[in-house]
């Protein structure tokens, strides 16, 4: 290699970076409270999409087994995340009436017709042992 030639990076590793940074965006989103939390779905869906636009690309060039590997890990992360996040929000609409009437319940009358307006099953039992 002569002093005017430099090596180039894979194409894929562009893709590569920017997925780290939309899912490093959505994580710290997730911190968030809970209705405010899916805004962390607007960095991690862009962040699927890179990822595996970086994982095509990176197969295509040739690039290291191994940085094509930690971008199909970093996809693994962004899609389990995702799930959490989306999950989170439907348990949260699913449930919302009934935190709010549990956390304005003062009284033993008050959780009892909180318990029947909102059921008494398995989420609701975590809800109000927690």
């Amino acid at each position: 290699m002569s002093t005017g030639e430099s090596r180039k990076a894979p194409r894929g590793l562009v893709h590569s970076r920017r997925a780290a940074v939309l899912m490093l965006l959505g994580f710290l989103a997730t911190e968030m409270p809970m209705p405010y939390q899916a805004v962390a779905l607007v960095a991690l869906v862009p962040a699927a999409f890179e990822s595996v636009r970086a994982i095509r690309l990176l197969n295509h060039d040739g690039a290291p087994r191994a940085t094509t590997l930690w971008s199909g890990v970093g996809l693994v992360l962004v899609v389990g995340l995702s799930a959490v996040v989306a999950l989170s929000a439907g348990a949260y609409a699913f449930n919302r009436d009934f935190r709010e009437c549990m956390q304005g319940a003062n009284t033993h009358a008050a959780v009892a017709d909180c318990r029947q307006q909102g059921g008494t099953g398995p989420l609701s039992d975590f809800l109000l042992s927690g």
